[in-house]
């Protein structure tokens, strides 16, 4: 039973940390954003949830799934 539970909170403390990361990473990208993108070419500023959205849709999109043997 302690294997099971080490298990569980180990998958837990990733996937917090893989989370948590991933809110980290979003702020400079705001900035970012909001600095170059709507100074430059005058699109729309993005707010925090919307730059993570737009983070996490291109993981998906333009993820490398190539391995090298």
């Amino acid at each position: 039973m302690d294997t099971l539970i080490g298990k569980i909170a180990t998958i837990i403390t990733a996937l917090i940390l893989v989370f948590g990361t991933g809110l980290l990473l979003a702020w400079p990208a705001m900035w970012l954003w909001n600095w170059v993108v709507v100074l430059k070419f005058g699109l729309p500023t993005l707010n925090y949830w919307e730059t993570w959205a737009l983070m996490v849709l291109c993981s998906v999109l333009f993820k490398s799934t190539t391995s090298i043997k």
